[in-house]
């Protein structure tokens, strides 16, 4: 794999049937397009299809390290176990592994320094791999921009910030200038006889506004992923109307109420996903 230096690529170490791992660097985040990806590029994966993802282990311009981590695996769960880097042939060749084998004798003496170093390579058992795979799944999705974004408790403070903005609606007799020098509005005024018509957010809040509410869009798709076998839940909640559904900033005339209802549906999606995440958490720590 060429290393284009601008790149970052992420080290995975990855799950294979019959108990193989693989390590691998991608440009990707998705875990299916990762999957994929292996599959197209190593005969093992061929072989012995991925099951699920163990770590990202880091992210990294240099691809080198992809070689150093494929030996620390290669030590914790033995040769014949780990491929990936130049370790890639399903099966090694005897000067490569003779090789592998006699380097690894010599490193004796490190194997401390690596445990104090290092965060250690833990032995992961089926159900937490699973878990784990589930984990990962909900809790990442793609931001306006088609990076990575993790869904943690920031998003509740990225939730407030669009509160703060559309409750202006209901404030129009305050101190207009104020407002837009403080807040990033604009007023606009149909006649002089407006106290304000609508307003919008000026070009800088619009972008953050933008971004936050592209969070909140694929969070709530989340939601109805995590619950698509609860007839009862999706039932309940497929009609809920929320931020993302309405151009609500630019509506002087909105109903305070539904402005609250679908801040309040919108709340709802949030914390349903950062409950269960966080239950994913706790059940995770069980198991390691």
């Amino acid at each position: 794999m060429e290393n284009n230096k601008d790149e970052t690529f992420f080290i995975y170490a990855i799950m294979l049937q019959d108990e193989y791992i693989l390590l691998h660097a991608s440009l990707k985040t998705d875990i299916e397009e990762v999957k994929e990806e292996c599959e197209q590029i190593y005969e093992i994966a061929k072989l012995h299809k991925p099951i699920a993802i163990l770590d990202m282990i880091c992210h990294t311009k240099d691809l080198s390290l992809l070689d150093y981590y494929v030996k620390k695996y290669m030590l914790q769960y033995g040769i014949f176990y780990v491929r990936g880097g130049s370790y890639y042939e399903t099966i090694l060749p005897d000067y490569l592994s003779k090789s592998l084998e006699s380097e690894f004798k010599t490193l004796d003496s490190y194997k401390k320094n690596y445990k104090k170093t290092e965060i250690a390579v833990p032995k992961y058992s089926r159900e937490y791999i699973e878990l784990n795979e589930k984990y990962r799944y909900i809790r990442e999705i793609e931001d306006i921009h088609g990076n990575m974004y993790c869904i943690t408790r920031d998003v509740l403070n990225e939730f407030e910030w669009i509160s703060n903005k559309i409750h202006f609606v209901r404030n129009a007799t305050l101190n207009l200038i104020d407002y837009e020098m403080n807040n990033g509005i604009v007023f606009h005024k149909k006649d002089h006889f407006d106290i304000v018509s609508y307003f919008e957010l000026d070009e800088h809040s619009q972008t953050i506004y933008n971004s936050i509410v592209y969070h909140i869009k694929k969070i709530i798709e989340k939601f109805f992923i995590v619950y698509q076998d609860n007839s009862y839940k999706m039932y309940e909640n497929e009609n809920k109307k929320t931020i993302v559904d309405y151009d609500v900033k630019v509506l002087s005339n909105f109903d305070s109420n539904q402005i609250k209802e679908l801040l309040n549906n919108t709340e709802f999606f949030i914390y349903s996903i950062i409950n269960y995440l966080e239950e994913l958490e706790f059940n995770l720590s069980t198991l390691v």
